[in-house]
């Protein structure tokens, strides 16, 4: 039986799928799935793992947070921004994110 709380969980997948204009067959391959095997878990038929989660957050560019409804100080661009952000690897990039981000901020 799928809680209210999995129920939600598995709406905001859904929608951020959706928003990512992804199929649920191009989802399950990015994530070494059968279309089957992920539409079990959109369905409510398996539930969505931590791992999984987090799995998705890198493939959809939503923080794990946003799927479990966990509310924050930010607005969900700021939450966005920051989880791709994190992603970054390369040091330089980062420094000339950041600095651009300043150099907006105190032009307002």
């Amino acid at each position: 039986m799928v809680t209210r709380r999995e129920d939600r969980v598995r709406q905001r997948v859904i929608s951020a799928r959706k928003k990512a204009r992804l199929t649920h067959k191009e989802v399950g391959e990015a994530l070494g799935l059968t279309e089957s095997g992920y539409g079990h878990y959109e369905r409510g038929r398996q539930s969505f793992s931590l791992e999984m989660l987090f799995r998705l957050s890198d493939l959809l560019q939503k923080p794990v947070t946003w799927f479990l409804g966990i509310k924050t100080d930010l607005a969900e661009d700021e939450e966005e921004l920051l989880h791709a952000y994190r992603q970054i690897s390369d040091d330089r990039i980062k420094a000339l994110l950041l600095n651009m981000a300043k150099d907006a901020s105190k032009d307002e």
